[in-house]
């Protein structure tokens, strides 16, 4: 009788440890599915602004590409007519091998007095 007694206070105890057990391991579990959660949460929301970001950035690019395309177009004919330019106006000069240039020299005094 007193064995029967006892185990059956050692089932009760044990039953009693098993329901206490898997309450906590459930507490535990839906305590850290809720820091997950939250965790998840945070991420998705940076995650959220960061596509934002991106897209801004991408429009930006996108923009700066076509104005330098633009300049890029505009900036071709002008650099055509500066060279054009440049060398129509040396067209009249006269080159002379072997005279040295020299500083703040006046070339109009030094040519007649070399020839």
């Amino acid at each position: 009788m007193v064995s029967t007694i006892v185990k059956k206070l050692l089932e009760n105890v044990k039953e009693d440890l098993r329901k206490e057990i898997v309450a906590e391991c459930e507490r535990v579990a839906k305590e850290r599915t809720g820091e997950l959660t939250d965790r998840l949460d945070s991420l998705e929301f940076e995650n959220h602004q960061l596509r934002e970001k991106l897209q801004e950035a991408k429009k930006e690019n996108d923009k700066m590409r076509s104005d330098m395309n633009s300049s890029d177009r505009r900036s071709k004919p002008a650099s055509a007519a500066t060279n054009q330019t440049e060398q129509y106006s040396r067209k009249f000069n006269i080159k002379i091998l072997g005279l040295e240039e020299k500083e703040n020299e006046c070339l109009r005094e030094r040519i007649p007095n070399l020839v």
